[in-house]
């Protein structure tokens, strides 16, 4: 089984029920767009004359499991550290892989950040902005920023959101597994 990294913020989203969706970099050149085929298990790469045929098979597959083994939780001194399932293993966090698409990482789009697990006080936010227009262009402005924040702070330089780099988006569905909290 395989398993996947995410910080304290996101892991809790999980566990909220707000995080079905998160992405990973497909590795392939940015800088160039190409013609994209998914399959179940691989992905086709083309180039858009129809050269260069490549071919890579997929981390995750439609059906999977796969587990959070380690990810990152503030203590009470808000120190992060990581915490295995093996330290954890009474709380175990399944997640079952429902749909995968490719895209590039600017595709997307305030619904898909929330279904990252970004969320914020909307009710708080901007009280001195005086159109509905002005309101709504502040929210989707305050969502991408905190996507972006979230996003440049744990990819490494070439994969950032300036990159716009090609990304594979899962979507999982997760279930406290009976007997566990």
């Amino acid at each position: 089984m395989k398993n996947i990294l995410f910080n304290t913020e996101m892991t809790k989203a999980i566990l909220d029920g707000r995080k079905v969706q998160f992405r990973e970099i497909f590795n392939i050149s940015p800088y160039y767009d190409r013609l994209i085929q998914l399959d179940t298990d691989t992905v086709d790469v083309r180039d858009y004359d129809g050269s260069g045929l490549d071919t890579y098979d997929l981390v995750h597959k439609i059906g999977e499991i796969v587990y959070v083994q380690k990810y990152l939780w503030k203590d009470q001194r808000h120190n992060e550290r990581i915490v295995s399932v093996e330290e954890n293993d009474e709380n175990p966090i399944y997640l079952t892989i429902t749909n995968i698409k490719i895209e590039r990482l600017k595709d997307i789009t305030i619904c898909e950040i929330k279904k990252e697990g970004i969320e914020f006080d909307e009710q708080s936010f901007a009280s001195d902005i005086r159109t509905d227009e002005e309101f709504d262009a502040a929210i989707r402005d305050e969502y991408y920023e905190k996507w972006i924040g979230i996003w440049d702070s744990s990819k490494p330089q070439g994969w950032l959101w300036e990159d716009n780099p090609y990304v594979f988006v899962y979507e999982f569905e997760f279930e406290r597994v009976e007997g566990c909290n």
